[in-house]
């Protein structure tokens, strides 16, 4: 609007110095009345007054234009939620946002001058300071992440860019808190370390939901260990399950479930048992569990696992009948045995031993092989253990 009137007026100026031109005869050198040229001066001052005052309108505006501009940066620069700080080359901070102090737990106004490395953590340190020195050699943005510890707070990591100033006397660093998806990406990577560990183990991992009386998780081995395969397993009521439990074990079972249900939370049980696999086989299991207790202390769920223990059982046996014939073999044969201690206590003896000697069993306990040797009676040695 303002170009448009300054357009109207110099258009009204020409016409009349035009008008004023034309009323002077051709030829002649007769002057411009003075009336008239008074009047053409004082339109012509007019005109630069009104030209004066858009020119201060106009800068005026400039002016309010660029502290709105300013206040707006200034907005955006205290409040963003990334801490902005400008650097010294010696790493002291000559500025900072809002945003910035509160990621160093501290005001504004008290960490200005302030070393920025002060707080970094001693471990990542020498990674802040490496790349601090990169920002101003290599003259281009770089990036490193660092753990704060301030005062008081618990120990923070952060990302950090930055880039040097067009003189190279300033570090420009943004810095944000990335602790919480750093924690979130080792909590995924250990569930998935976890999840690799478990579907690789030779024991079968479970979850059983005791409200809705299915598995909420059970790992791939079960189909190795049972025979049944992992869909069929993950659906089947707890009423089927306990049919394929041997019935002389299903008693036990019952029993430590339900004991289980009513003890405090965070024990942990161990029972083992016969269980029918889809083979019509019957394998030993050894199944170890938690019970799960909601807010309220009732019980919601068995966290536990179980293992074939069929060979180890077998074994077991094989053992304790090879004790039980070498045992009988001692006990029957007319040769002396018996086993002696590092001491030279008596162990052991079978009864041929101890009727070459004379002694009764509970006797020879008592005495000590360097006994043996003394050309002493029976009744002497045994009267020499009861007065020590």
């Amino acid at each position: 609007m303002k170009n448009t009137h300054n357009n109207s007026d110099s258009e009204i100026l020409r016409q009349k110095a035009e008008e004023l031109l034309k009323l002077k005869p051709s030829g002649s050198d007769l002057p411009i009345s003075e009336l008239d040229m008074f009047k053409l001066i004082h339109e012509l001052e007019v005109h630069q007054i009104e030209l004066e005052m858009q020119n201060e309108e106009h800068m005026l505006a400039k002016e309010q234009l660029a502290k709105a501009a300013t206040d707006k940066y200034a907005e955006l620069y205290d409040f963003a939620p990334t801490g902005y700080y400008t650097l010294s080359k010696e790493g002291a901070i000559i500025e900072l946002n809002l945003s910035g102090a509160s990621l160093l737990g501290k005001e504004r106004s008290l960490l200005r001058n302030s070393r920025f490395g002060f707080f970094i953590s001693e471990d990542t340190r020498s990674v802040f300071n490496l790349f601090f020195e990169k920002v101003f050699r290599s003259k281009t943005k770089e990036t490193c992440e660092a753990v704060l510890s301030t005062y008081g707070n618990s120990p923070m990591t952060v990302h950090l860019t930055g880039i040097v100033t067009e003189n190279g006397k300033q570090c420009l660093m943004s810095m944000v808190d990335i602790t919480e998806s750093k924690h979130m990406i080792a909590l995924k990577e250990s569930k998935e370390r976890l999840h690799e560990v478990l579907e690789n183990s030779l024991d079968v991992s479970y979850k059983r939901n005791l409200l809705t009386n299915t598995y909420d998780y059970l790992s791939s081995g079960c189909m190795r260990v049972t025979g049944y395969s992992h869909e069929y397993l993950m659906n089947l009521p707890f009423e089927t399950v306990f049919g394929l439990i041997h019935p002389d074990d299903l008693s036990n079972v019952k029993s430590l479930l339900d004991k289980a249900s009513v003890s405090a939370p965070g024990l942990q049980y161990q029972v083992e048992y016969r269980f029918k696999q889809k083979q019509g086989e019957y394998h030993w299991f050894y199944d170890q569990f938690t019970v799960m207790h909601d807010a309220t202390g009732k019980p919601v769920a068995l966290i536990g696992s179980f293992s074939d223990i069929t060979e180890r059982k077998k074994f077991d046996a094989e053992i304790a009948a090879l004790l039980l014939r070498h045992q009988t073999i001692i006990q029957t044969t007319t040769d002396g045995v018996h086993i002696i201690d590092g001491q030279g206590g008596v162990k052991e003896a079978n009864p041929a031993f101890c009727s070459m000697l004379g002694y009764t069993r509970e006797e020879l306990s008592q005495l000590n092989a360097s006994d043996w040797d003394a050309q002493w009676t029976r009744e002497q040695l045994l009267s020499k253990v009861q007065n020590s």
